[in-house]
């Protein structure tokens, strides 16, 4: 076999197994719990600091909407959704907030929601649900 065949195979087998997401998760966590399905996902946390990455589904014919909920004690941190159309700002939470809403607008396929920290975050609850 050629250099420039394998060097193509090796390529294909590295594509092929970081998949198709442009988002990764990368955080360091204390006490970190996280549930996922295809149609919601749950983190709750003591300390978190970086980014979670949640991966979702949204089946129907006409569009959807994200439910959430979420509470911090302290830090801040945003929440961003992603159904093929860009990374979109879904909200923004404090240390002290305890917030309920939903809200994006969602198209059929992956979707995406990206928890971002600004620094360390503690005692922290999110969960999101696709309607």
């Amino acid at each position: 076999m050629s250099k420039k065949f394998l060097a193509a195979l090796a390529v294909l087998c590295i594509l092929c197994l970081a998949g198709c997401s442009n988002y990764q998760s990368g955080y360091m966590a204390v006490g970190f719990v996280r549930s996922n399905t295809s149609r919601s996902g749950r983190m709750s946390f003591i300390s978190f600091e970086g980014t979670q990455v949640l991966t979702m589904r949204y089946e129907d014919d006409g569009e959807g909407t994200i439910r959430y909920s979420a509470k911090l004690g302290s830090g801040s941190a945003s929440v961003y959704y992603d159904c093929g159309e860009g990374k979109t700002l879904l909200f923004a939470v404090r240390g002290g907030d305890n917030l309920q809403g939903s809200g994006g607008q969602l198209k059929e396929g992956a979707v995406y929601i990206v928890v971002e920290t600004d620094g360390a975050c503690e005692d922290g609850e999110f969960r999101f649900e696709i309607e």
